[in-house]
């Protein structure tokens, strides 16, 4: 291969965390006109009747858990393969497999075997520790890697059945009802009869998940108790439970923090060259970081106060169009770490428009327009980084009137890249290494199996794909981006080889 052109046809969107989203805008907008939608896609039977009611997504988690019975008020039905499930405004909801109850907890957008035991700390907590190795042990196909399926076989031999799972971990093990469950239900599955899964893999696959879940970039606000002094932060948690960013004074002047998040969120870091500490914890729930910092140059209320952010917030932007494709535009959205919603839409004729409202810690957002005449509803996916959704024009009829809008946190895919690529009939391999800057340029390199090199560049657009032009322009690389793991990969092809050789695959991850 020579000089490349870089093409990402599509970005991959891994849905870890639904946040359900209401803007009501001014000028060419979008969205329902209704207040409560329900996009989920899980098997769900709503008997309830009530305008009053609001009916909000969470998922649960341990992997992504799919086919457990919840209930919540008059919602009820199966978690999807992606864990989702809905859930009343307010009212507790109750998550079963046949007779056997895992839990019952207060609806939240992120649920774990944690949150459903009252005072559990993390994945130590002994009815933890059980519920984990019993949804381990049953999941149908015994690879909780891939998610965890309880099929409809499952939950039939559950039917008269119960568990008991606030015991220890020693006793659960070797509970003569929890054996014979074990072993009723696992023959029911397609995997067939098989033990209990040991505790020490159970807690390592939940705290392997709750370090993922933790892992995002998280922005927000601090302030002295003297309310003196003031500024923002941006912290990054890695998948490890490293914990590295800045702060910045009121000033301007920034200084560094670092420090490490345990899998129960408490947060342990320290500024100013290490003159200050903060503490505090990130809840999963809501990806809510909150906590207090003291410096030990200053006393007094002077050199303690609290900070709060979360990972909602940041700047958000992207593309908007009708469902007529006659007219579209652009848009640019700031979510403050208190929830506040404010930003411009830009129509195709570059007049624009405002955006106002706020975000609910439980994800739910609101907003009203200066005029009112639109409104715009969809999802905001704090793990991927992704907005999107439809708006609605109550001005104009028609497909004129709605459409849809697209667009990313503006941090989601900044980074540098690196990673391999190989021919088809693996004849010719090599590296690439890639920067994508906070606009969307795409600049990198590629180096050839005999140490040539070749050039990559191109631009990311707000909507997500990328298209990148080379100085020779004699290939392209088309492929996925997925924000929520950092990874790249895809295909590649130049135009001046034919067949396998001229062909092939790519692979790296943000580095």
């Amino acid at each position: 291969m020579k000089q490349l052109i870089y093409g990402v046809d599509s970005i991959k969107i891994i849905k870890s965390l639904c946040v359900l989203l209401f803007l009501t805008v001014t000028a060419c907008g979008g969205g329902s006109d209704n207040t409560n939608t329900n996009t989920n896609t899980n098997t769900n039977t709503n008997t309830n009747t009530s305008s009053d009611v609001t009916v909000l997504q969470g998922k649960f988690i341990d992997s992504a858990v799919q086919g457990m019975t919840y209930t919540s008020g008059n919602q009820t039905g199966l978690t999807d393969a992606a864990g989702l499930f809905s859930y009343e405004q307010g009212e507790p909801v109750t998550f079963s497999i046949g007779g056997i109850v895992m839990g019952t907890v207060s609806g939240s957008a992120i649920i774990t075997p944690v949150q459903l035991i009252s005072g559990a700390v993390d994945q130590t907590t002994p009815a933890v520790t059980n519920i984990v190795q019993f949804l381990m042990t049953i999941d149908d196909d015994n690879n909780p890697d891939n998610g965890i399926q309880i099929s409809q076989a499952v939950r039939d031999a559950a039917t008269s059945l119960t568990v008991d799972f606030n015991q220890s971990s020693t006793y659960f093990e070797g509970d003569t009802n929890v054996l014979e469950v074990v072993s009723t239900l696992t023959t029911a599955s397609t995997a067939g009869a098989s033990t209990l899964v040991p505790a020490s893999v159970a807690q390592t696959h939940l705290g392997d998940t709750l370090f993922t879940l933790l892992s995002r970039t998280y922005s927000g606000t601090w302030k002295n108790d003297a309310n003196t002094l003031d500024g923002t932060w941006t912290l990054t948690v890695a998948p490890d439970g490293t914990v590295s960013g800045e702060g910045v004074n009121s000033d301007g002047t920034t200084f560094p923090i670092t420090g490490s998040v345990l899998s129960n969120g408490s947060v342990t870091a320290s500024g100013n060259a290490g003159t200050s500490t903060w503490s505090g914890t990130v809840d999963i729930t809501n990806s809510m970081m909150t906590g207090s910092w003291n410096v030990t140059t200053i006393s007094g209320s002077e050199g303690q106060g609290t900070y709060t952010g979360s990972a909602l917030s940041g700047v958000y932007s992207g593309t908007w169009e009708n469902d007529a494709n006659t007219f579209g535009g652009t848009w640019s959205l700031t979510v403050a770490p208190d929830g506040t919603v404010t930003g411009t839409g830009v129509n195709s004729d570059s007049t624009t428009f405002p955006i106002t409202g706020s975000v609910l810690s439980n994800g739910s957002v609101t907003a009203a327009g200066s005029a009112g005449t639109s409104t715009w509803s969809g999802s905001l996916n704090t793990s991927s980084g992704e907005m999107a959704g439809s708006w609605n024009d109550t001005t104009l009829s028609g497909s004129e009137g709605q459409g849809s809008y697209v667009g990313y946190i503006e941090s989601a895919r900044t980074g540098n890249y690196a990673g391999t690529w190989i021919n088809d009939d693996s004849t010719a391999s090599g590296t690439w290494s890639l920067t994508v800057a906070a606009d969307g340029t795409v600049t990198g390199t590629g180096v050839n199996s005999d140490l040539t090199t070749f050039l990559i560049s191109g631009n990311i657009p707000t909507n997500g794909s990328i298209t990148a032009f080379g100085s020779a322009g004699d290939s392209t690389w088309g492929g996925l981006i997925d924000t929520s793991t950092g990874n790249m990969s895809g295909n590649w092809n130049d135009t001046i080889l034919t067949g396998a050789g001229g062909q092939g695959t790519f692979t790296g991850s943000k580095i």
